[in-house]
């Protein structure tokens, strides 16, 4: 997410068997993103609407699946657009 422009992060620190970021911040593109409407009924319209409606709690694995899928899916379609120009 990173390298697609979609957050910036501040620092990150490596460690035996994992990574922590520090500062994470989204980035105007990845407010478009999750602004967008996902067009998944399970989600229900945007990933911002379904985070907020969700009032903290977790969302369950099939939801980060597809929002994962949805983030996987606009991204490959950008740069394939990108690419092709």
């Amino acid at each position: 997410m990173i390298n697609e422009g979609l957050i910036r992060v501040e620092k990150i620190h490596e460690y035996d068997g994992g990574y922590d970021f520090v500062g994470i911040q989204l980035t105007a593109a990845g407010i478009t993103l999750i602004r967008q409407d996902t067009k998944d009924p399970e989600i229900g319209g945007s990933i911002e609407t379904r985070v907020n409606e969700s009032g903290g709690d977790d969302l369950g694995s099939s939801i980060y699946t597809k929002i994962g899928e949805f983030v996987g899916g606009a991204m490959g379609g950008l740069s394939k657009s990108l690419g092709s120009g």
